[in-house]
């Protein structure tokens, strides 16, 4: 049975994906754990969990918190040279940028810790967050990822927006608006995003759009991503099959836990929005 209760959601929701964390926390590497490759340590998993710590146990376990943020920074290629210099390590155990979303997805984990817990962090932290954020916005901008990428591609306008924000940086909110409103009108045109009906990848795109119009300063630009975030949840409302709690085909993008009922990220969206427990039940598969 569904609740509608939101502070009930939101710490169920909570509870889980701390537990999650801290479960698969590694003290000796001091970071966590990947969920698919346990012998090896990711940095954007572990900016998660610091945040969590922050939130959920304030200052009792901020040094931890700052322990675990100087270890992900220490991820962070710095080498002049460097084609990907700005850039993280996917792994703790790689030698060199295997990934280069990695940058993206440290980015938003650093943008969303500083818009939601920055008392909870020391001065010399957040030096130190800013420092390496404005690296990594180089590398965002080498990178230059195309509007058809849409789930990097709306992570890029999030961090440049609300980055931007956060380091008073007026070119790199400036790049996040434009390449916002040039998204929104390509999409609008095409009628759907290019990673269409993705149960993997639509609620990175909401999530991100629901960033922008919750955090945006620039009042024209967080109305523009509200309406292009309903545009997306109309998208998604066409393919929702709601006896099975699926999305059904055909999918732009999927992996394969996505379509076998796993409760993905779309359907922890969902969960929150719903409270229906359906979408967080485990399968299988």
């Amino acid at each position: 049975m569904s609740t509608r209760d939101p502070d009930l959601i939101s710490s169920t929701l909570f509870d889980r994906g701390f537990r999650d964390l801290e479960s698969r926390f590694d003290p000796k590497a001091g970071l966590v754990r990947s969920p698919f490759q346990p012998d090896r340590h990711q940095p954007h998993p572990s900016i998660w969990f610091a945040h969590c710590l922050l939130i959920r146990n304030g200052d009792g376990h901020a040094a931890l918190a700052e322990q675990i943020i100087s270890r992900v920074l220490t991820l962070q290629e710095s080498r002049k040279g460097d084609p990907h210099a700005g850039n993280f390590r996917w792994f703790l155990e790689d030698t060199v940028v295997t990934d280069l979303n990695a940058c993206q997805f440290v980015l938003e984990a650093l943008v969303h810790l500083l818009i939601r817990a920055p008392d909870r962090l020391s001065p010399e932290t957040k030096e130190r967050i800013f420092e390496s954020m404005k690296l990594a916005f180089c590398e965002a901008e080498r990178l230059d990822v195309h509007w058809t990428y849409t789930n990097i591609y709306l992570l890029d306008v999030q961090n440049s927006i609300l980055g931007g924000q956060l380091l008073k940086d007026a070119v790199t909110r400036d790049r996040g608006e434009r390449r916002l409103t040039d998204w929104a009108a390509r999409t609008k045109a095409a009628g759907a995003p290019h990673e269409f009906n993705s149960p993997t990848y639509a609620a990175v795109q909401i999530n991100a759009l629901a960033a922008i119009a919750q955090f945006a300063e620039d009042e024209a630009m967080g109305k523009l991503a509200l309406e292009m975030e309903q545009f997306v949840w109309r998208h998604v409302a066409r393919y929702w099959h709601a006896p099975t709690m699926q999305l059904g085909g055909p999918h732009s993008r999927a992996y394969r836990r996505d379509v076998t009922g796993a409760p993905g990220f779309l359907k922890v969206v969902l969960y929150k929005l719903l409270g229906d427990p359906r979408l967080l039940a485990k399968t299988p598969y």
